[in-house]
């Protein structure tokens, strides 16, 4: 009679094994679901949709650090009073741009570094699109801002914007050059300590006329000048830079920078 509790404490010993082993298998069962589950959720979003968000493609894909190879960034001063203004040029371009690739999400407002942001790719190379929202003298820290987080090199980032010292309809590739007087660029130089990037600067000066006729004809100063629109007879010119411009940044993206300063320099 004394070997019962011995018998009762065995078997009870016997039955928490049993609850315990009981629970290791449903919880092993679960995470056997749940990762079958993921691996066709992931499998139908790559096969199915996840060309139509890539930002969406790169978190099914589980890459949540993806480095982007290139940030390419257009400079102009937010709002619509400014919006089609000579200084939003590289607005109206990168606009192009997003429209004419067709593979960059919509813009969104990065809070952090004060810019809209589209991401995309081509030809294999992830793109970030950037436009500062910090008005055209401040745009440096929205790009050092955005370089830092991405972990992105100087040489991986191309600036297009208005240039003054340019005539209307004239565009230019260079890398590593002075700011020419253009505040947006100054401010980006000073904020990531180097001036070694690519710029496409598309010119604004009026065609046939010298920046003194300007200033005395319209009593106006550049810093005027700049932010007036364009004229009537000025857009189409500018339009078609636009489309070079388009032109010139995917040879660059295909080719090389160096192929696009020789076709288009």
């Amino acid at each position: 009679m004394r070997e019962a509790p011995a018998c009762r404490q065995a078997g009870l010993k016997i039955a928490e094994r049993r609850v315990k082993r009981g629970v290791y298998e449903a919880i092993l069962a679960e995470r056997i679901r749940f990762s079958l589950f993921w691996s066709l959720a992931r499998a139908f979003w790559l096969l199915f949709l996840g060309r139509k968000s890539n930002s969406l493609h790169l978190l099914i894909k589980g890459d949540l650090t993806q480095k982007f190879m290139k940030l390419i960034v257009g400079l102009g001063n937010p709002g619509k009073k400014y919006e089609k203004n000579r200084h939003n040029y590289g607005f109206l371009a990168l606009d192009h741009v997003h429209e004419n690739f067709k593979t960059f999400d919509d813009w969104v407002l990065d809070k952090k570094s004060n810019a809209l942001i589209s991401k995309g790719e081509f030809q294999g190379q992830q793109i970030i699109l950037v436009k500062p929202q910090t008005f055209m003298n401040l745009s440096g820290s929205s790009i050092a801002s955005l370089a830092n987080f991405y972990k992105i090199n100087s040489e991986d980032i191309w600036l297009v914007h208005d240039d003054f010292d340019l005539p209307l309809g004239v565009i230019r590739i260079s890398k590593n050059s002075s700011n020419g007087g253009h505040k947006g660029v100054k401010s980006i130089i000073d904020a990531l300590g180097t001036k070694d990037f690519l710029r496409f600067r598309l010119g604004i000066h009026p065609i046939g006329k010298t920046f003194l006729s300007v200033i005395f004809k319209k009593l106006t100063s550049i810093e005027k000048f700049v932010l007036k629109n364009f004229d009537k007879e000025e857009i189409k010119m500018a339009q078609e830079a636009i489309q070079r411009t388009d032109q010139a940044i995917e040879t660059a993206l295909k080719e090389g920078p160096e192929q696009a300063m020789n076709e288009f320099n």
